[in-house]
């Protein structure tokens, strides 16, 4: 997700010097920026197979590795995080919706 939404970000930030400070750190450690945003394409791609992964790996379960753990709050994280910008991409299952909510419901 991260790799879509990199070059959205700087909008959103409080002031001039942090978001130069945070393109600069991007840009050093993903490349250069008009490269970034030339590949969203393909960055949306990828987010989608990763959506319909963990969604289909929800299918039928109540966590993503049987119980909860990192990793139904790492990835739940990212949902949360990138929201704005990926919410008209997600499918949004039933499955998913449920096990965000029990996320939310654990704090």
């Amino acid at each position: 997700m991260w790799r879509y939404v990199v070059t959205k970000v700087p909008p959103v930030l409080g002031n001039d010097q942090e978001r130069w400070v945070f393109e600069e750190m991007q840009t050093r450690a993903r490349g250069p920026w008009h490269v970034l945003e030339s590949r969203r394409g393909e960055f949306r791609d990828d987010m989608m197979k990763d959506i319909g992964m963990v969604e289909a790996i929800l299918d039928g379960r109540d966590w993503i590795l049987g119980e909860p753990s990192l990793a139904d709050f790492g990835i739940s994280e990212d949902y949360r995080r990138f929201s704005p910008w990926v919410r008209r991409f997600r499918r949004r299952s039933r499955a998913t919706r449920a096990w965000a909510s029990r996320i939310q419901s654990l704090g």
